[in-house]
């Protein structure tokens, strides 16, 4: 079983009720059954800083729950995501599998495309512009150079701005049109979908901080839950 969640944004500088995005995503990780596959799609963290041994920006209790969950079974792997890009050593240390960009899994017969997917589409240029940012070294260091409420105030102000708006259109469909991947999985636009792209399946599972959604893929079906409850499912 296969189980795959995007933008949960939790931490003090998110907009999108982290109190209730946290409790949310406990009661969803220790649900999940040992011989598990969960994927994050990135931006498990509204925002992620560490200063030597002390974690400014994160969720150590949430670390150690994932930490947990690969020590009764479950596999782990956590994508970069464009609010929490330098998270991998510190998810190399609890021993969770870390994909910077992008990743290609077969299931069954099926190829399957993952990523946040923030590098493959435009949002406007301020939230292009916040997007390099925060990928940038040189951000990086100068953010822990930064007095701590200060920090706060700036990353949270940022992050209350970056939503990128509702296309009429979905803006993953160019990319999918173009490459050749039997399904796309993709995070970062908060809308929840699946669409029929030419013989491909593209589907964004939504962010998980405000909808409650997640996919789960088992033998034969990739289901779309919401507080679990399946809500649209695709034959494999």
């Amino acid at each position: 079983m296969i189980y795959i969640v995007s933008d949960v944004h939790l931490g003090p500088t998110s907009s999108l009720k982290p109190e209730i995005a946290r409790e949310n995503f406990i009661t969803f990780v220790n649900g999940i059954e040992s011989g598990a596959h969960l994927y994050i799609l990135g931006d498990l963290f509204d925002f992620y800083l560490r200063k030597g041994n002390k974690l400014i920006f994160g969720d150590k209790y949430i670390l150690e729950l994932l930490h947990k969950c690969t020590r009764r079974g479950i596999k782990i792997s956590v994508f970069s995501g464009n609010h929490d890009f330098w998270l991998g050593n510190c998810l190399k240390s609890y021993g969770i599998d870390f994909i910077r960009f992008k990743r290609e899994i077969k299931y069954g017969n099926k190829r399957l495309f993952l990523s946040h997917g923030d590098i493959f589409f435009k949002g406007s240029r301020w939230i292009s512009l916040i997007n390099w940012l925060s990928k940038s070294h040189i951000f990086y260091v100068l953010a822990r150079t930064i007095p701590e409420d200060i920090l706060f105030n700036i990353i949270k102000f940022a992050s209350s701005h970056e939503r990128n708006p509702i296309h009429p259109i979905n803006p993953y469909l160019d990319f999918c049109k173009k490459n050749n991947y039997d399904i796309f999985i993709l995070g970062h636009y908060h809308t929840t979908d699946i669409i029929k792209c030419d013989n491909k399946i593209l589907i964004t599972p939504g962010d998980f901080a405000t909808k409650y959604t997640y996919l789960r893929i088992d033998d034969k079906f990739i289901c779309l839950i919401k507080k679990n409850k399946i809500i649209n499912k695709i034959r494999i």
